[in-house]
């Protein structure tokens, strides 16, 4: 099959990387992403942070009582990840969606703060990968049932100008019945 593709998306969700705290299992893809780059394959990474809740553990909603514990779990995750798979992947979602799914009520100013030290992070472990702005829902429909959360054009915007270090948006649109979008 791999002579098929060109690139490869790997999952980094939050619940696969450290199901418990401080408890990476990355040894599954770890394998994946050396067998892919053998065979010449470019690999994307999505994402170091996202709080969907479907990427996140139910420890991380209980440990993150405040701003600083949560900044500090993320960092430490990102870290893990950048220096365990740096040789191998081309391109990282640096975060996805985290303007639209906001568990922890964050406001804007440390949504912002989370999207630079991830920024940071990336080009500190890996200063040739490119990094991505992961959007989701792009027509903010979510914003209209949850004033916590940042429409996505003022997302971006925001990030701009902040100076935040990023090579591209990504805007993923999702379809069908009984979801958003």
């Amino acid at each position: 099959i791999s002579d098929c593709l060109d690139l490869v998306s790997l999952p980094f969700g939050w619940t696969v990387t450290e199901p418990h705290p401080t408890q990476f299992e990355t040894t599954a893809l770890e394998q994946c992403a050396t067998l892919l780059k053998s065979r010449k394959i470019t690999l994307f990474g999505h994402s170091l942070v996202s709080f969907d809740r479907a990427q996140l553990p139910a420890w991380v909603i209980k440990s993150a009582k405040d701003f600083d514990t949560l900044r500090e779990m993320a960092g430490r995750r990102i870290r893990h990840l950048l220096k365990t798979f740096a040789g191998h992947i081309s391109a990282w979602e640096i975060v996805s969606g985290i303007h639209a799914a906001n568990p922890f009520k964050l406001p804007l100013d440390q949504i912002m703060d989370l999207t630079r030290m991830s920024a940071i992070l990336l080009r500190q472990h890996a200063p040739k990968t490119v990094g991505i702005i992961g959007l989701v829902h792009p027509w903010g429909e979510y914003y209209a049932a949850d004033h916590q959360t940042v429409p996505p054009f003022l997302f971006a915007e925001m990030v701009v100008q902040n100076g935040i270090s990023f090579d591209a948006f990504g805007v993923e649109l999702k379809f069908g019945f009984g979801n958003d979008g």
